[in-house]
């Protein structure tokens, strides 16, 4: 007969044949396991058939059951993260499995939550609900209750700049230390003059600001960075969006009111914009009109008052003008009168 200790306290990895005792001692005989061509190895119950075999004895047979019961392994290394809140209480929770057999493939499926399945922003002790083994050897295991000590943080998922309106998000959360802000700043990048405007051309710069604690920081990983467009650049059609300082090299978007890029740090970003008002066109032109206009009656003013003298005037001119030229005649007969004279004195 089968020793019963040897048939139900196998436990897997460590499993060996069943003892058999008979009488007299040393009496032939053999183990089958029907169905399978060699001892099984695996954790499970399984049919046991011995017969003896000894040409000495009567030909008997005895079946039993066979039992090889799951290895106990345990956990350690037990890891809670943080999550961003989400409005649920569950915590993402991982572990380290100790005594699995070299080879096999075997995981741990673990289920947790908050203490209380609290969901608000803050540090919360975490409980885990349930656990299980998964994998291609999972039912050789059996998994021993854990004990762990374990908290976590739900932090924000979004930090809004109050001022402006844009915010940043993340699907890690931020811790509740971080800040935003979003600020115009002059700069020589954003200089315009009354020409550049009228042209359509214009430039604000923003400066974004990530602290922690009240200073600049630079994030563990990068987020997604929401700016609102100010009022007058909303509508324009030639909009572009750059980053400058750490900021410069960004790969930005559009969504909505919004330009979106990623980032974790602070920077500087330029809102540009180059709408030509095509209506300026006609309006120059007509200005040009009047000012060539005015210039070219300034220019025949004198040539209109020359043509235009009155009657009397002109003729006082040209009496003026012919008396002058009498008394020179006269000057020039009375001088020639003298010389005369003075030739006949002479002789």
């Amino acid at each position: 007969m089968f020793e019963s200790e040897s048939l139900s306290n196998q436990i897997y990895g460590s499993v060996s044949m069943p003892l058999v005792s008979t009488t007299p001692a040393n009496v032939g005989y053999e183990i089958e396991f029907p169905g399978y061509e060699n001892m099984p190895t695996n954790a499970g119950n399984y049919s046991i058939k011995v017969t003896i075999t000894d040409p000495n004895y009567n030909a008997t047979t005895l079946t039993a059951m066979f039992r090889i019961n799951p290895k106990q392994i345990s956990l350690r290394d037990f890891k809670a993260y943080n999550k961003a809140y989400d409005g649920l209480g569950a915590i993402e929770v991982k572990a380290d499995l100790e005594g699995v057999m070299r080879g096999d493939e075997v995981d741990v499926k673990l289920i947790a939550e908050t203490e209380g399945n609290k969901a608000n922003i803050g540090v919360h002790k975490v409980v885990i609900t349930s656990w299980e083994l998964v994998g291609l050897h999972a039912r050789n295991y059996t998994l021993v209750d854990p004990i762990y000590n374990l908290s976590a943080t739900i932090t924000n998922k979004v930090i809004t700049d109050p001022n402006t309106s844009s915010y940043i998000t993340s699907e890690n959360g931020f811790s509740s230390n971080v800040t935003v802000s979003f600020e115009e700043v002059y700069d020589t990048v954003d200089q315009t003059t009354w020409f550049t405007k009228m042209l359509g051309q214009k430039a604000t710069v923003q400066v974004i600001s990530v602290k922690e604690n009240g200073l600049n920081t630079v994030l563990d990983s990068k987020v997604k960075f929401y700016v609102r467009i100010p009022d007058e650049y909303v509508d324009a059609e030639n909009l572009t969006v750059e980053g400058i300082g750490n900021l410069e090299g960004i790969i930005v978007t559009r969504e909505g009111n919004y330009v979106t890029f990623y980032a974790d740090s602070s920077g500087e970003i330029v809102f540009y914009k180059n709408d030509f008002p095509y209506w300026i066109i006609p309006v120059l032109t007509v200005v040009a009109m009047i000012v060539i206009g005015a210039i070219l009656a300034l220019i025949a003013l004198p040539l209109r008052k020359r043509k235009h003298l009155p009657h009397d005037a002109r003729k006082a001119y040209e009496w003026n003008q012919g008396l002058e030229g009498r008394e020179h005649a006269y000057k020039k007969k009375v001088e020639q009168e003298i010389i005369e004279k003075k030739r006949r004195w002479r002789y």
